[in-house]
């Protein structure tokens, strides 16, 4: 192609037609730069989809990680709610001098049932390793962060009150009152023995004013612990809809060559 153009620009000189030479030369000039404006778009168009790639399969991570986190948080609902109902129970017989019968072992051991949010991170510290601005749509964008760095770290918040509160009720009350009720530092792990927790004597357990200020104050922060996780997974519910129709959107675009 370049020694056809060069052999035209020859016969053009030889001839001295300087006037369609200089036609032929600015119709070079143009095709020359149409050449390099099209290469350009190509380039920027394989650069928008390898970046709409990258967002796509980090809104299908984080879509992943979502529904698990959803699976853990129904957990912890259940089984606080499980250790309230037992609250309940305990408050009742002590409050009304109602005789110890054997289930309520399970009971004083279900009181303090205690689990810790381990929500799932790949896909939201990929997210963080490449930049939240990955996510072009700015809603979206803002419900993630939104979600990840106030939510949750609130939920993680709450979950360390509970702990804590535990902790000392393991190192300081029920050291004197319960046959066992060990704790191991490990979150993964059952706070407390399995089975249950028999009290030493359930009599003096009736008017014991601080094992009651115990019971009542870890149920207190338990019932605030899960307004807050069936709130969170509203929020995760609504953001996995936000991340389905944007998938959708981003799946189904495409890209028009602009010049």
């Amino acid at each position: 192609m370049a020694l056809f153009f060069k052999h035209i620009r020859k016969k053009l000189l030889n001839k001295k037609k300087f006037a369609k030479y200089s036609l032929y030369a600015i119709g070079e000039i143009l095709i020359l730069v149409i050449g390099i404006v099209f290469a350009l778009q190509v380039n920027r168009w394989d650069q928008e989809e390898q970046n709409r790639t990258v967002e796509i399969n980090i809104l299908k991570s984080i879509k992943e990680d979502l529904k698990s986190d959803l699976e853990d948080i129904q957990f912890g609902i259940d089984l606080h709610m499980e250790g309230n109902a037992s609250s309940e129970i305990i408050l009742n017989h002590l409050e009304n001098n109602l005789p110890y019968n054997d289930s309520l072992g399970y009971h004083f051991l279900a009181s303090n049932y205690f689990t810790y949010l381990g929500y799932s991170r790949g896909g939201i510290e990929s997210l963080k390793s490449l930049g939240v601005n990955t996510i072009t749509n700015e809603k979206l964008r803002n419900q993630i962060i939104t979600l990840y760095d106030m939510s949750y770290v609130h939920m993680l918040y709450l979950s360390d009150q509970s702990k804590d509160k535990l902790q000392y009720a393991v190192k300081n009350i029920f050291i004197s009152r319960f046959d066992q009720g060990e704790y191991f530092d490990d979150p993964n792990t059952e706070i407390l023995y399995d089975g249950a927790m028999i009290p030493l004597d359930y009599e003096a357990l009736i008017k014991d004013t601080e094992y009651i200020y115990y019971v009542k104050t870890y149920r207190n922060g338990i019932d605030y612990y899960l307004g807050f996780c069936y709130e969170t997974k509203d929020k995760i519910s609504q953001l996995i809809s936000s991340i389905d129709e944007e998938l959708k959107e981003l799946e189904n675009n495409n890209y028009d060559f602009v010049f």
